[in-house]
């Protein structure tokens, strides 16, 4: 992520999405950390970039729930990947499938 912000910054791009959920419980998807990390951003290229947060209220279900139509399979989420693919037995996997179970989608994720 710092390194995709310092090149929008150093190539005159405006604004840069980032997708963390309103579910993520960690200090580093509050909107205290990104309004920080905008201002050490713009200080460090000498360039106004604005950093959203598109899904910052959103929980996995309701990313799913406007995807349901989209490859979801071909998404990734896993913080412990095995040989490429999705653990299956992290807590980001237990989300991803739980909100797949939500929203009443068959899950195409290959799982380790």
């Amino acid at each position: 992520v710092i390194k995709a912000a310092l090149w929008c910054g150093l190539n005159g791009i405006d604004e840069l999405a980032l997708a963390p959920l309103g579910s993520n419980p960690f200090a580093d998807a509050t909107p205290r950390f990104f309004q920080s990390f905008e201002d050490v951003l713009n200080l460090a290229t000498s360039h106004n970039v604005r950093i959203t947060r598109p899904f910052a209220d959103l929980h996995k279900a309701d990313v799913m729930k406007l995807g349901r139509d989209l490859p979801l399979e071909l998404t990734f989420s896993c913080i412990a990947p095995v040989g490429g693919l999705h653990c299956g037995a992290c807590n980001k996997c237990a989300e991803r499938r739980e909100a797949f179970r939500a929203v009443g989608c068959v899950d195409r994720t290959q799982y380790a």
